[in-house]
């Protein structure tokens, strides 16, 4: 997909985003989907989530009943929808919420609901951005390279790399690295 928001271009060159591999089965053989019929599927689903030419306009599902606001949006989820000019500009709607959020400054009258996709970040990222461990992990790399470069290794220096790696997996499985990740669109 190409970027075409200006402030993401390095020395005036653009960058092309690619897409992931789309497979379908045929004869129980697994065949990969030619990015032309992908991007025409996309092209061909490319609609706004509340049309303002439809005859139910944003104000009407804003304040229709729920079981109405449900079965509309019911058709939207789990489909990717982008918008450009954010970051990211797509995303998995997981949910779609109708509170009465403002946006933009030209008019604060004007109001949105908010898509929301919930999702779990990698675990590496979890727990690498903690300085605790990344203190642990470099001390583990360090008695590493020493015992690896060593011409004779003793037991006691296989008892503290296996303590480290002990230490390292318990950090890796504490719970309080939050995994869940909930990003919101306005």
């Amino acid at each position: 997909m190409y970027d075409w928001v200006s402030k993401n271009q390095i020395n005036g060159d653009a960058f092309f985003y690619f897409m992931p591999r789309f497979e379908y089965e045929v004869n129980k053989k697994i065949e990969v989907l030619g990015m032309d019929h992908v991007m025409e599927y996309f092209l061909s689903r490319n609609v706004p989530l509340i049309d303002y030419n439809d005859d139910k306009p944003l104000e009407y599902f804003l304040n229709c009943p729920e079981k109405e606001w449900e079965r509309y949006i019911s058709k939207f989820r789990g489909q990717l929808v982008t918008n450009p000019g954010k970051k990211p500009s797509t995303i998995r709607l997981d949910q779609l919420d109708r509170e009465q959020t403002f946006s933009g400054k030209d008019n604060p009258e004007t109001r949105y609901p908010t898509i929301v996709h919930f999702g779990v970040r990698p675990a590496n990222l979890s727990y690498a951005g903690d300085p605790v461990y990344q203190k642990v992990f470099r001390t583990y790399q360090k008695l590493r390279h020493l015992i690896t470069n060593k011409p004779r290794i003793t037991p006691e220096h296989w008892q503290k790399i296996s303590d480290l790696e002990v230490l390292l997996q318990k950090m890796r499985r504490m719970g309080d690295m939050q995994r869940e990740i909930c990003a919101e669109i306005r």
